[in-house]
């Protein structure tokens, strides 16, 4: 923890490499009471892959949003609380979508 509610990962995770920073889930504080803590254990390697997939961008913003929606599922989020999740990052999460990439491109 980085005591900005940002974390590292200490550990190679699938092909995520170590150093790796994530905010978890990205569920803004109010809606963890419905939606659950951003780094629930049961949930976190699926939002840690997908804020990996957003910030490298090899696959589409959607691809991305799909797998982490596919992703809930597999793991036993309900219905509503997953495709709440899934709608809030295709509304509000394309400024995040390969955010380090484009900037890196600004200026070449």
């Amino acid at each position: 923890n980085d005591g900005t509610g940002r974390y590292y990962l200490y550990d190679d995770f699938k092909d995520i490499p170590t150093g790796f920073i994530t905010d978890g889930g990205s569920i803004p504080r109010f809606f963890w009471r419905f939606i659950g803590h951003p780094f629930e254990s049961e949930y976190i390697e699926v939002y840690v892959e997908h804020d990996h997939d957003y910030a490298v961008g090899k696959i589409s913003r959607k691809e991305a949003d799909e797998k982490l929606l596919a992703g809930l599922k597999a793991k036993g989020m309900g219905y509503g609380k997953r495709y709440a999740i899934y709608w809030a990052v295709r509304i509000f999460g394309g400024s995040h979508y390969n955010n380090e990439n484009k900037k890196e491109k600004q200026y070449e």
